[in-house]
């Protein structure tokens, strides 16, 4: 019992950390990249989560989107400055140049990888 727990919370750990096209650090500019993590338009992703200044959102219900290579839309459940908020839902992408695309609420971001 105590190894089957064990392989099993394993298998979740590598789950929820497993690297994806959107994991990593993102910003507008490049030059914003160099900041130390100070600009407010950072959006880093780690497994199903991503963060932005004061706010993290869970990345969830991931539906590839048929005939369009690495565009993913999720449902996201968020906390803004403490309060949960509704995230909406959120269409990302990685450009044919590299660049993250995401779309929601009518606003569209073009980040580079920092």
């Amino acid at each position: 019992m105590r190894i089957f727990a064990t392989v099993t919370l394993s298998l979740l750990i590598s789950t929820a950390s497993a690297a994806g096209p959107f994991d990593g650090n993102w910003d507008l500019e490049k030059a914003y990249c160099a900041d130390g993590g100070l600009s407010d338009t950072r959006q880093s992703i780690s497994g199903n989560v991503s963060y932005r200044y004061e706010s993290s959102c869970e990345l969830l219900n991931p539906t590839p989107i048929r005939g369009m290579k690495n565009t993913v839309l999720y449902d996201r459940k968020c906390v803004s400055e403490g309060e949960n908020v509704d995230g909406g839902r959120v269409l990302m992408s990685i450009t044919e140049d590299g660049k993250m695309m995401t779309y929601n609420d009518g606003y569209l971001n073009l980040r580079i990888k920092c």
